[in-house]
């Protein structure tokens, strides 16, 4: 049971850290912390690599992890947004509920069907997705958040598809792996992930010639262990339960671990409509797993 509620914490600090950093008003460049989350990311990953041993660079593994790792890397400038605009918990749910594009991908190419009650949740989850989804730009959940005027009126809702698309497509690459490769390659689908995003990260970086304040590095820090150990908790937790028990009762409590962080210490305000698609949210995903 401890590795499960460690999996909750450390699954939810990613987002989490995120918003303290925007409730800082600047204080702190956010890019910097990303950046720092995927090079500390990359470091953890080649490690545990090393330290598992039998890696043997499989090709197709290297090239999925590629492809996610991009994918991570594209995916944190439109996670930033979205935790400063519909709040962290929101951001969470569709995170989590990005598991329906691997679940229509399954059904659509490998030809895996789902039962009637994963169909009843399938449906309960785009209905959570449309509540979170329809929130009008520029109306923040955060008390210390200042409101933007929105360029556009759908502009959020089209931020909000991109991000829930970007994480599908890594979920996808993760179930691709199985296909692909052999399961004991996935240190090296790892390690591929996050030196996709290590690269740039660093190259950024250099780039922008910004000082990386301690702050910063503490925050970016605090992301990639969450990045990095996950994996790691998600295999103990296995040898303790099953996995049908797992993932739905993970999934579900990172969305409420969240949602309880980041209104009671974060000053986040969570509206009827948006508490009425969480809780939508947490419902399809025992629905999904069953």
């Amino acid at each position: 049971m401890i590795y499960l509620i460690l999996y909750v914490i450390f699954s939810s600090l990613f987002t989490l850290v995120i918003k303290w950093v925007h409730n800082q008003k600047g204080a702190y460049d956010i890019i910097s912390v990303g950046m720092v989350n995927y090079l500390t990311a990359a470091a953890i990953m080649v490690v545990w690599a090393l330290i598992q041993g039998g890696q043997t660079g499989d090709p197709g593994a290297m090239k999925l992890g590629g492809i996610m790792g991009v994918v991570y890397f594209v995916a944190f400038f439109f996670v930033i947004w979205c935790v400063r605009v519909v709040g962290a918990s929101s951001t969470s749910v569709v995170s989590v509920l990005s598991m329906l594009i691997p679940i229509i991908f399954a059904a659509i190419v490998w030809g895996a069907q789902p039962t009637v009650l994963q169909a009843v949740g399938i449906a309960v989850a785009f209905f959570s997705l449309i509540l979170i989804g329809l929130k009008p730009q520029g109306q923040l959940e955060s008390a210390s958040d200042e409101p933007k005027k929105a360029t556009h009126p759908r502009l959020g809702t089209w931020i909000l598809g991109g991000f829930f698309l970007l994480c599908g497509i890594s979920r996808v690459c993760q179930e691709a792996l199985n296909y692909v490769s052999e399961v004991s390659q996935k240190p090296t689908f790892l390690v591929a992930a996050f030196m996709a995003t290590a690269i740039p990260s660093l190259l950024l970086l250099v780039w922008r010639k910004k000082a990386v304040v301690p702050v910063e590095v503490g925050a970016g820090v605090l992301m990639g262990l969450s990045n990095g150990l996950q994996l790691w908790l998600t295999l103990k937790a296995l040898d303790e339960m099953k996995g049908f028990v797992f993932f739905p009762v993970s999934s579900a409590g990172t969305i409420i671990f969240t949602m309880f962080v980041a209104v009671l210490f974060l000053g986040e305000k969570i509206g009827p409509r948006a508490l009425v698609g969480i809780g939508a949210a947490v419902i399809a995903l025992v629905l999904m797993n069953m």
